[in-house]
């Protein structure tokens, strides 16, 4: 019977130290708002709407020492006009085959969310010589295309991925 309460004792002092160090680890949360939408993101990750690279924001993970690729999550706005959710995809689809350096398709599925309907991809591939993870979020308005994509060494994707649904999930459209 001491045993079993050692037992019992140990399992849960052992979840306790757990959940402590998982909350220890929960950053803080901010509120980006442009181009008519707002998303969440870990404060310690910097915003960066200056445009580079096309986008609307690039959010970027904090500087690891090992790092080789700085994790990042980017929105970018893409005029499509009349192009429907299902062409879209299978245009998408074919890219991540025939023009992504050993890209491989993991995940395409259509979803329905708070913010109306969308589409999520996952892939890998190589991006200037790196192997690379993306999981992104498409969403259809207005003859325009909103991209949010996690982007990730495939070494470390799983790190910040928990951030990154967070990021991904917060999408919302803004009132006008």
């Amino acid at each position: 019977m001491r045993t079993l309460t050692l037992l019992i004792t140990g399992l849960l002092l052992g979840l306790q130290l757990n959940a402590q160090d998982t909350a220890g680890k929960l950053p803080a949360w901010a509120t980006w708002k442009g181009g008519g939408i707002s998303l969440a993101h870990p404060v310690e990750w910097k915003a960066d709407d200056s445009g580079a690279q096309g986008t609307l924001v690039i959010f970027r993970s904090p500087v690891d020492s090992g790092d080789v690729f700085q994790e990042n999550v980017n929105l970018l706005i893409q005029e499509i006009g009349a192009m429907d959710l299902p062409t879209y995809v299978s245009v998408t689809e074919e890219q991540i085959r025939t023009q992504l350096p050993n890209g491989v398709l993991i995940n395409s599925s259509t979803q329905r969310g708070a913010s109306g309907e969308y589409h999520q991809f996952e892939y890998t591939g190589d991006l200037n010589g790196l192997p690379l993870h993306w999981k992104q979020v498409v969403r259809l308005k207005d003859g325009k295309a909103y991209l949010i994509t996690f982007t990730a060494h495939k070494d470390v994707w799983d790190e910040d991925l928990y951030l990154a649904d967070a990021m991904l999930d917060s999408f919302k459209w803004m009132e006008k």
